[in-house]
């Protein structure tokens, strides 16, 4: 069993143009009318209204989650069953005054995970939850103070995997524990951006450690073979890798963007990550895959005031290619992506504004 765990910890950057402005909630105008001959069409966003949708993980195309900003002591949680979305009571985090979820990944139907940070007394914490097939519940995670847990990847009910800016856990079936993720050079990484895998012995992780010989922060990638992790080098310099989508262990794919601003789409092939050139003008914060012919990522184009537009790519198996983004409100942005492997629904989640400053959850779909 696949697992794909599909982060939203750059959302504190995705909506940074979108401070100040009101919140509308509901399914922004220009939605496609019923059988529209288009490619990807806006659809009602997961209940309830008011939530900004901020990541969405699904195991088929009948089961999916997706988490979301704007809970107080519980987070809010939408559950797919293959026709409508649905309200799943979170799980309750005791004295909480923030909740706020990141990430969420499944194994099955009985066994998914949620994980992002909870703030008690002050004190942030991270946050891990389980679900068991009837309700979510809160699970102890080492503490690091201010840490944020910001993907997970659930393979397999006693196997799935978190990272965060300062910390990567692993699940073995009763208790979370953490582990050292190797850099280059034997460097400590700066931050851990993603993690995902395809099997128990196929886990790679995406992340920045400092370079001595550039003096700057560098994205690198570190894998798991079932027995150790080691560090592998990517060929790009400057820029941070947040998406990240495994296929098969010759076929993986990270996106992001340099420093500069330029988007980034590199290639696992078995032996080499690859940079392959993109037609993106904007940043790639997301990426996901039904199969190795059929690899979907999304980001937005900005501006110096903030988002301005949604970007979706799609990789046919030779080349990178625009999709169109539906229009939808004055400006818009896309910070999560997933699909099932051998999936035919892709999902894309953003957030538009108007012109007068409502903003909207932006719900997408394909197929």
């Amino acid at each position: 069993m696949r697992g794909y765990g599909l982060a939203a910890g750059l959302l504190a950057t995705a909506v940074a143009g979108l401070h100040g402005a009101s919140w509308a909630g509901a399914a922004p105008a220009g939605a496609a009318p019923a059988g529209a001959a288009v490619t990807w069409h806006i659809v009602a966003p997961p209940p309830p209204a008011g939530a900004l949708w901020t990541a969405v993980s699904a195991r088929t195309d009948s089961d999916a989650w997706a988490v979301a900003q704007g809970g107080a002591s519980r987070p809010l949680v939408a559950r797919w069953n293959g026709t409508a979305w649905s309200d799943v009571t979170g799980p309750t985090v005791p004295g909480a005054t923030s909740t706020v979820p990141e990430a969420a990944g499944a194994s099955s139907a009985s066994d998914a995970w949620l994980v992002g940070r909870a703030t008690v007394s002050r004190v942030t914490s991270t946050l891990a939850a389980h679900w068991d097939g009837t309700s979510w519940s809160v699970v102890a995670t080492p503490h690091v103070a201010g840490s944020v847990l910001t993907s997970v990847a659930d393979i397999a009910p006693g196997v799935a995997y978190a990272v965060g800016r300062s910390e990567a856990l692993q699940w073995n079936g009763s208790t979370w524990s953490a582990f050292s993720v190797p850099a280059p050079g034997g460097a400590q990484p700066a931050i851990l951006d993603a993690v995902a895998g395809d099997s128990p012995s196929d886990v790679w992780i995406t992340g920045q450690y400092f370079d001595p010989a550039t003096s700057a922060d560098e994205p690198f990638t570190a894998h798991w073979n079932g027995t150790a992790w080691a560090s592998v080098p990517v060929p790009v310099n400057k820029a941070e890798l947040f998406g990240l989508t495994v296929v098969s262990p010759s076929d993986a794919w990270a996106a992001g963007n340099t420093f500069s601003g330029s988007a980034v789409t590199e290639h696992w092939t078995g032996k080499t990550w690859h940079v392959v050139p993109n037609p993106a003008k904007g940043l790639l914060v997301r990426v996901t895959a039904t199969g190795p012919r059929n690899v979907t990522a999304v980001g937005y184009k900005s501006s110096p005031n903030g988002p301005v537009a949604g970007i979706i790519l799609t990789w046919n198996g030779s080349s990178w290619v625009n999709d169109t983004v539906p229009v939808a409100g004055a400006t818009r942005e896309l910070f999560a992506t997933s699909a099932a492997p051998g999936g035919h629904i892709i999902w894309a989640f953003g957030s538009s504004t108007s012109s007068s400053g409502i903003i909207s959850s932006l719900t997408l779909r394909h197929g």
